[in-house]
Formats: C-alpha cells, sequence, structure tokens
C-alpha cells in the first residue's frame, strides 16, 4: 500500500499569467498556452510514476495526465483564463497518494 507522500507542486513557466499557489515559480515563456509543472521527487521507495491533474476550479479536476517517472511537465493547449493543478504519485500496484498542494495560474 502507498503511504501518505507529500509533493510539493510548482509553476514553473508559462506565459501571460497572474499569481500563482503553491510555492516559488520562475516566470520564463514556454507559449502562450502552455504552463509547466515541476516537483520534488517522492521519498517513497515503491513510488513509480506521476499524475498530473488540471481543474477550472480549486479542488475540482476535469483531466489528468499519467506523466510516468519524471519530475516535470508541460501542459499544452490550454485557452485563457485560470487554471489549478495537482499531482499524485503512484506504485506498481495502482494506490494512488492524495494529491499536492495546489498550484495556480491565469493566462491570458
Amino acid at each position: 500500500m502507498l503511504r501518505t507522500v507529500t509533493i510539493v507542486l510548482l509553476v514553473l513557466a508559462f506565459t501571460s499569467c497572474a499569481g500563482t499557489g503553491g510555492g516559488s515559480s520562475s516566470f520564463n515563456s514556454v507559449s502562450p498556452n502552455s504552463v509547466s509543472l515541476a516537483w520534488d521527487p517522492s521519498p517513497n521507495e515503491v513510488v513509480i510514476g506521476y499524475m498530473i491533474y488540471i481543474g477550472r476550479a480549486s479542488g475540482d479536476y476535469y483531466k489528468s495526465y499519467d506523466v510516468g517517472n519524471v519530475l516535470t511537465y508541460t501542459v499544452k493547449n490550454l485557452e485563457r483564463g485560470t487554471y489549478y493543478f495537482a499531482c499524485t504519485a503512484y506504485d506498481t500496484f495502482g494506490n494512488e497518494s492524495a494529491y499536492s498542494n495546489e498550484a495556480r495560474t491565469t493566462l491570458y
């Protein structure tokens, strides 16, 4: 069973945005409709990958991406508006951790 894992999700790079949540971030241009995310690796030895969740309201995620065993991911083809992101870790049995802290950004 996957134990509780704390993941700190950061919005690393985005264009034309206002404010972020979930920790420090840097502002590097990727494209007008992309958001780059990064997180620290889970200290749990059984973790084999990560899921990224995206939503238009806090805690209400409508899409997920299985990004595998990487520590960065760029979400592309986003429309204008505010987006919320969270990350989870998973193990070989499909057990998934709780959501990370939430990161937020607005694309104009």
